[in-house]
């Protein structure tokens, strides 16, 4: 079966118009809030085609046979022509990247949760909130955001609790990274992949999990003295530098950084030949991988997926990391 696609411009399928001219589209979901991203490469041979406008919204679907997956819509964020041969190439980004999130603030918030804020935050472009539950309760005494947009102060606080922070399908997601759970707690599915579905693969093992234990420092107010945590047991531990404003917010921060170091121990790459099945694996899934060998078989979490269609065929690039232990 051959790849089939569909491309819908501004709420018009100009699939037919361009059929003869695609050179490439290619797809690319990753984990964290600048994530999914389009590229459409189109033959300019005779310089007809007319140029989309920045804001320009485009919707695609990618397939086999006579089966599509959406994969999703994008806002055209840059054209670019080049030559020879002539082509024209539309660079976009997710429609959810709109341009209000990127405006830079000022402000303090105080003894707020971390789930009202992030509820606050959606609430504010329009999106729905999805937050794990594990991540709504937490106090934040007081953060502050100086110069700075709230994709940004997403970012930082996904990285700081080591969660997945994204912007996608009109929601702000706020989950556990490297656990391959939904923002409801409900794992994703997991994909099956034997080695006939892959043409190759990559396993790199890596030694990043000598740290067996974390240390954070934070401040008791009352007797005004420093005190430590430590998440994990044994040696070596790695110590946070900050000093962080109560002891709950230490051990947070000392789990997020043991996790991160722990988490990843082996990544790896492969190609996949088109598949319904490929074109369903997205960052922070998880795949299977069965019939290679010790070291590679077994469960795996997806840190990024590229979808690819040429003159090559329909072809699925995927990055992944051991998950946490």
């Amino acid at each position: 079966m051959h790849p089939v696609f569909k491309i819908t411009a501004n709420n018009i399928d100009i699939t037919q118009i361009v059929t003869d001219r695609v050179l490439s589209i290619t797809v690319t979901d990753e984990a964290g809030v600048d994530s999914d991203t389009l590229s459409v490469v189109l033959d300019d041979r005779d310089n007809h085609i007319k140029l989309p406008t920045q804001g320009a919204e485009i919707a695609i679907e990618l397939g086999i046979g006579d089966r599509k997956v959406d994969k999703g819509l994008y806002i055209v964020d840059e054209v670019i022509l080049s030559g020879q041969p002539d082509e024209l190439e539309l660079r976009c980004k997710a429609a959810d990247m709109r341009a209000s999130l990127k405006e830079r603030k000022t402000r303090s918030f105080d003894n707020v949760t971390l789930g009202d804020l992030l509820r606050s935050i959606a609430s504010q472009h329009g999106l729905q909130a999805a937050i794990s539950e594990q991540f709504t309760q937490i106090q934040l005494t007081h953060i502050d955001q100086t110069n700075e947009h709230d994709l940004h102060l997403v970012t930082r606080l996904a990285k700081q609790y080591d969660a997945v922070g994204k912007i996608a399908s009109g929601r702000l997601i706020f989950t556990t990274k490297g656990e391959a759970n939904s923002a409801s707690g409900q794992p994703l599915p997991i994909t099956r992949l034997t080695k006939q579905d892959v043409s190759e693969y990559t396993v790199t093992m890596a030694d990043r999990g000598k740290y067996k234990s974390a240390k954070a420092f934070w401040h008791d107010h009352t007797t005004a003295q420093r005190q430590i945590v430590t998440i994990g047991g044994g040696e070596p531990a790695l110590t946070l530098r900050h000093i962080y404003d109560g002891e709950q917010a230490a051990q947070r921060a000392a789990k997020a950084k043991l996790d991160a170091m722990t988490r990843g121990l082996a990544t790896g790459s492969l190609s996949i030949p088109g598949t319904h099945k490929a074109l369903s694996i997205l960052a922070e899934s998880k795949i299977e991988l069965v019939g290679f060998r010790t070291g590679v078989n077994g469960e795996w979490i997806v840190t990024r997926s590229e979808v690819n269609l040429s003159s090559a065929g329909l072809i699925v690039n995927v990055e992944f990391e051991s998950p946490k232990k």
